[in-house]
């Protein structure tokens, strides 16, 4: 016999994570770029603020999808299915398993498409950014990342935008 309240309820649930979840989960990096326009206005640029929205992205990335995953299978076991009770624990443990690791992996990618958002939203003013940038990447020591960032963004822009130590 199913429980349609408990099932109904984790739709609730589900709606409400997805709800939360939105503003950092599916706003796009040029939207984010206009919304934080450091590169607009080069003294003010920040790229410790992106880069920790980057890292707030990823925690929400991987925090909703385990939610969604955790509310599915309450809603499974609600409706009295039996879907082998043995595996619930190693799968649950997999999905942890999988997703803590993988917010570093979606960190990096957010921070990258928020680079290239912030020097596309106003290419006038691109060297400046990357400079900005530049300077808090090579403090956490990834600038050999924000190097492959800056050439990616040369081809996408068409401006040479050579580290600091180049010139």
């Amino acid at each position: 016999m199913t429980n349609d309240l408990a099932i109904a309820s984790l739709c609730v649930d589900i709606a409400g994570a997805i709800l939360l979840a939105r503003a950092l989960v599916l706003q796009p990096p040029s939207r984010y770029a206009e919304e934080n326009p450091g590169p607009l206005a080069p003294r003010s640029a920040n790229p410790r603020q992106d880069l920790a929205h980057a890292r707030s992205y990823a925690d929400a990335r991987v925090g909703l999808s385990l939610l969604l995953i955790g509310f599915a299978g309450q809603a499974v076991a609600s409706a009295a299915v039996d879907p082998l009770e043995a595996w619930a624990y190693p799968l649950a443990g997999l999905c942890i398993a999988v997703g803590l690791p993988a917010r570093g992996w979606i960190r990096r990618r957010r921070e990258r498409a928020v680079y290239l958002a912030q020097l596309s939203a106003n290419p006038n003013v691109a060297e400046s950014a990357h400079k900005a940038w530049w300077a808090e990447m090579q403090e956490r020591g990834r600038d050999d990342e924000l190097e492959e960032w800056a050439e990616w963004a040369t081809q996408r822009l068409g401006k040479d935008l050579r580290t600091p130590s180049d010139e």
